[in-house]
């Protein structure tokens, strides 16, 4: 008879489950732009000792990948500034020489807003920097731009022509591998299960509470208030020190989520008059994390 009392709560947890993994499925989808390069002009007009001159080039953008390595929303670019003809440019145009310095004019583009990649809004002027004249200590390796060093030559920048963002589109490409943009979205349906089971799945004995029902509620609230924000702070920061595609760095992030179904599954088995179940079902995430230490510490994966 009692079997028959779960169907609420197993209905409730699968589709918590189902929810979870849809939302993980979306974080791991990888768009790729329409337009993979574009060539992008750029002048400046400039007085040297008093005679105008005005240089030109071409900045190249080129999508190189996706940012499966790192995270799959991630695009890259890679741009290179074309000089006569060749690929091995620089964006320091070189227009005057004396000693050991070079007079440049300095360009700097930043490539994925050229090609329509990414919502810039107020950062403009971040991405889009005017060019200036600088000068190069050969020797030295170092940038000068101080009012003294320039004086050392006659110049004047007096116009200039910079590159505008084209309009780009993305198409799906495929499901990549999880990065920790899937953890709070899986946390946040599991979370949203307990909360159904709360409201929706009623404690059908209103006796009292048994010594195990009390001490699986105070692990319910140890685990939610201790271990699991660990975890999650764990999950989301293992990133930066490095993970991949690897089964043991995906199961990583789901571990947060894991650990609040295994409470739902706690919350409605004691409200099911399941005392011992209960009790079981809050110790199984908890079992499951210290296993997987053990297992990828022994194995040296951590």
């Amino acid at each position: 008879m009692k079997n028959k009392t779960m169907k609420l709560p197993v209905l409730i947890i699968v589709i918590g489950i189902i929810v979870a993994i849809v939302v993980s499925i979306f974080t791991g989808v990888v768009r790729i732009p329409t337009i993979t390069e574009h060539d992008f002009n750029y002048s400046a007009t400039y007085k040297l000792n008093g005679e105008t001159k005005t240089i030109e080039g071409i900045y190249r953008c080129k999508f190189t990948n996706t940012g499966d390595d790192y995270d799959p929303a991630d695009r890259c670019y890679e741009g290179s500034y074309i000089s006569d003809s060749s690929e091995d440019g620089s964006s320091e145009h070189v227009i005057a020489t004396k000693d050991n310095l070079e007079l440049c004019v300095v360009f700097i583009f930043t490539s994925d807003y050229l090609m329509g990649d990414g919502d810039f809004g107020e950062r403009y002027s971040d991405v889009v920097s005017e060019p200036y004249v600088a000068v190069f200590d050969k020797d030295e390796g170092y940038e000068y731009s101080d009012p003294e060093t320039l004086g050392k030559f006659d110049v004047e920048l007096v116009s200039w022509e910079l590159p505008q963002a084209i309009e780009n589109s993305f198409v799906f490409s495929h499901i990549s591998h999880f990065s920790h943009a899937v953890v709070f979205p899986t946390l946040i349906a599991a979370i949203l299960t307990v909360v159904a089971i709360i409201i929706f799945v009623k404690r059908e004995n209103k006796s009292k509470f048994k010594p195990v029902d009390i001490a699986t509620i105070v692990l319910n609230f140890a685990v939610c208030a201790t271990l699991l924000p660990f975890v999650t702070v764990a999950a989301v920061l293992s990133d930066i020190v490095g993970t991949g595609p690897e089964i043991y760095h995906q199961i990583f992030y789901f571990f947060p989520a894991i650990l609040v179904f295994c409470t739902a599954a706690s919350v409605a088995l004691r409200r099911k008059g399941h005392s011992a179940k209960s009790l079981i079902a809050e110790l199984i995430g908890p079992a499951v994390f210290v296993v997987y230490l053990i297992v990828c510490g022994a194995c040296g994966l951590l």
